[in-house]
């Protein structure tokens, strides 16, 4: 029998982006939330001891010249790919 899921609620709001965001991706261990989007920019957010809140540790910019579309953790969790509109 199938199991009832409970509907999606939101925990957190991470502040920081300038414009929209397009693909968040989860570090292999569960610590590290990385965000990108049309800001061009990638962030690597962490959690704070308080209940529900993070803390961006890192902002990775100047690397594209266009939106982040997409990024993704290597499976050992040490690197993070990203891609980009502008063909990189």
């Amino acid at each position: 029998a199938a199991h009832p899921t409970a509907p999606p609620q939101l925990l957190a709001t991470l502040s920081g982006h300038t414009d929209r965001v397009w693909c968040v991706s989860w570090s292999p261990d569960g610590t590290t939330l990385a965000s990108c989007g049309a800001d061009k920019t990638i962030r690597l957010w962490t959690r704070d001891t308080a209940p529900n809140t993070w803390t961006c540790k890192v902002i990775l910019e100047d690397a594209h010249e266009r939106t982040v579309r997409r990024v993704a953790w290597f499976p050992d969790g040490t690197k993070l790919a990203a891609a980009s509109f502008d063909g990189t």
